[in-house]
């Protein structure tokens, strides 16, 4: 029997926006776990999630994985590699609320609503014959959304990035001239 295991480690710190306030902070872990096995041609699969071993993954293919699916490939060769990238860490969400205000200073005639998150993942394909494979990495990823007050519409306009190092004031002030643009509009 040969199988391979997949498993996905997310953590993240989660801030919200609602009417031009911050509304909401969360901080999450999630656990992941997708496992193959082959066997007798077919492969059987399932998922978890949560923290599982590898005992116990295998066993939820035997229970969980139905009448399997036909398998009539080959297996990738053996291979070690693994890959880092800094962490983030939770500066982001500090320029987030200094755009937040810089925004709800200068522009008083809309409303912003959006969201941060800084995210650190961690991936690992590891499988009994010969695979181990990870990578680790973190992004940030924020959004405004923002609507002129009065306007009938859903939004009006929005910011955006993404990034592993992101300041997201002078992204929004790169991004600026679409607000200036919304506010000539009557």
């Amino acid at each position: 029997m040969k199988f391979d295991i997949l498993k996905i480690r997310e953590n993240s710190t989660t801030i919200k926006a609602e009417g031009s306030q911050i509304t909401s902070h969360r901080k999450s872990e999630v656990i992941r776990n997708g496992v193959r096995r082959f066997e007798n041609q077919k492969v059987f699969q399932t998922s978890r999630l949560g923290e599982a071993t590898q005992d116990r993954l295998i066993a939820d293919t035997k229970e969980f994985g139905g009448v399997g699916t036909s398998h009539e490939y080959g297996f990738a060769p053996e291979k070690s590699e693994h890959r880092e990238n800094r962490p983030v860490d939770s500066s982001a969400l500090t320029s987030y609320k200094e755009a937040l205000s810089f925004l709800s200073s200068k522009y008083t005639d809309f409303v912003f609503s959006g969201q941060c998150s800084a995210v650190n993942k961690t991936l690992s394909l590891n499988s009994n014959y010969g695979i181990d494979l990870s990578t680790q990495s973190g992004l940030n990823e924020w959004y405004f959304i923002y609507q002129k007050k009065g306007s009938g519409n859903m939004m009006d306009g929005y910011f955006y990035g993404s990034g592993p190092k992101d300041s997201i004031l002078q992204s929004v002030k790169i991004q600026e001239p679409y607000i200036s643009f919304s506010d000539k509009i009557k």
